[in-house]
């Protein structure tokens, strides 16, 4: 009888580490997939962030372009009420400038 006994916890405790062993397995193919999902997206994070980078300098190019234009295409770009608005204005700033200054 103790022969079987020992038998039957053996089979048991082979029967415990088979079903650990499984279990292990298949959480180690979750993780496989899961390390796969990630690969993917930190690919198209990837591209994105490259398309995102090639975006700002397009923008600061522009930008630098902007900067580098003659000031005075701005102001040719207004209309003359604008540029007559502007002129007053201009205008009443230095008078109240030299207002200022004289007293």
């Amino acid at each position: 009888m103790p022969e079987t006994s020992k038998q039957d916890l053996l089979l048991k405790d082979i029967g415990i580490v088979l079903s650990q062993v499984t279990t292990l397995a298949n959480k180690y193919k979750d993780l496989g997939h899961q390390a796969s999902e990630f690969e993917t997206e930190i690919n198209e994070l990837k591209k994105e962030k490259a398309g995102l980078i090639l975006k700002v300098s397009m923008l600061e190019t522009e930008i630098e372009n902007i900067k580098k234009q003659n000031h005075t295409e701005i102001f040719n770009s207004l209309d003359e009420e604008e540029r007559d608005d502007l002129k007053s204005k201009i205008t009443n700033l230095i008078s109240k400038i030299d207002l200022h200054i004289s007293s």
